[in-house]
């Protein structure tokens, strides 16, 4: 049997949800990640994306879609993880990412 990542990263986060309910964890979904606008001098539109109130911060699909088009830089936190169509997004935009 052949796995796409995709699928993989949704297989794993459903066990992992499912086994901190069984230990009595409340996961609340409702905080969305700030982002704040920047630029830069060489005409590159920069948005940092805040992710402070984060463990370990997760770089989603639905957090790149609401950034301007005009925007070709985002800033994340070192150590970000990004989901599959996060990635996509990123290649199909061809974002240059920095990290703070």
């Amino acid at each position: 049997m052949i796995i796409n990542i995709e699928n993989l990263v949704e297989i794993i986060v459903k066990e992992v949800i499912a086994e901190l309910s069984k230990i009595g964890v409340e996961l609340d979904f409702s905080k969305e990640m700030k982002i704040v606008d920047s630029s830069n001098h060489r005409n590159r539109k920069k948005q940092e994306i805040d992710m402070s109130g984060y463990k370990t911060p997760i770089l989603t699909e639905f957090t790149l879609e609401s950034i301007s088009q005009d925007i070709n830089e985002i800033i994340i936190p070192k150590g970000t993880v990004f989901t599959p169509g996060a990635r996509d997004i990123v290649k199909k935009r061809n974002f240059t990412i920095s990290y703070n």
